[in-house]
C-alpha cells in the first residue's frame, strides 16, 4: 500500500470514483463462480469498449515497443455504430443464399443423388426439387426409387 497520503487518495479516487471497483470485483467473482458466462464474438469492427484503448496515446502503454509496432492505430473505428451489438457481425442474407447455392451439390442422375445423400445425410425430396431447378420431380422420384432398390 502507498505510504504517501496523496498517492493513497489518488488511487482510492481512481478506484472508487472514476471506476466502480466493487462492481468490477462482483463481475470477476461471478465469472469465477460460473454465474456469468463469457462469449467470444468475432465482429467486423472492434468493440465500443476497445475504442479508448485503440486510440490511446503512446504514454498509455507500459511496454517499450515503438509506436509503429503497435497495431492499435491500424484499426479503423466505425463512425456510426448500430443500436444492437448483434448487428455488428451480421451477414447479408443474400450473400448467405448465394454461397449456399454455390455449395449445394449438383444432382443430375442417381449417382449424384447418392453422393449428395452421403454428404448431406438427409435430403427431403421437396428441398432437392427447390434447390435443383433443372430437374423434374419425375426424375427425382425415379432416382430415389432406383437407390432404394
Amino acid at each position: 500500500p502507498p505510504d504517501h497520503p496523496l498517492v493513497f487518495e489518488t488511487i482510492r479516487d481512481c478506484l472508487t470514483e472514476a471506476m466502480d471497483i466493487e462492481g468490477q470485483k462482483g463481475v470477476l467473482e461471478g465469472i469465477e463462480k460460473g454465474e456469468i458466462e463469457i462469449y467470444g464474438r468475432e465482429t467486423v469492427q472492434p468493440s465500443v469498449f476497445a475504442h479508448q484503448i485503440l486510440n490511446a496515446m503512446p504514454y498509455a502503454f507500459l511496454d517499450d515497443a515503438p509506436l509503429e509496432e503497435r497495431r492499435a492505430r491500424a484499426v479503423t473505428l466505425r463512425r456510426a455504430l448500430p443500436d444492437d451489438s448483434r448487428d455488428l457481425a451480421s451477414l447479408d442474407p443474400k450473400a448467405i443464399q448465394e454461397e449456399s447455392d454455390i455449395a449445394w451439390p449438383r444432382i443430375r442422375d442417381a449417382d449424384e443423388l447418392h453422393d449428395a445423400l452421403l454428404s448431406l445425410g438427409i435430403l427431403p425430396e421437396n428441398v432437392a426439387l427447390n434447390k435443383s431447378r433443372t430437374t423434374s420431380p419425375q426424375d427425382f422420384s425415379r432416382w430415389f426409387q432406383d437407390l432404394m432398390t
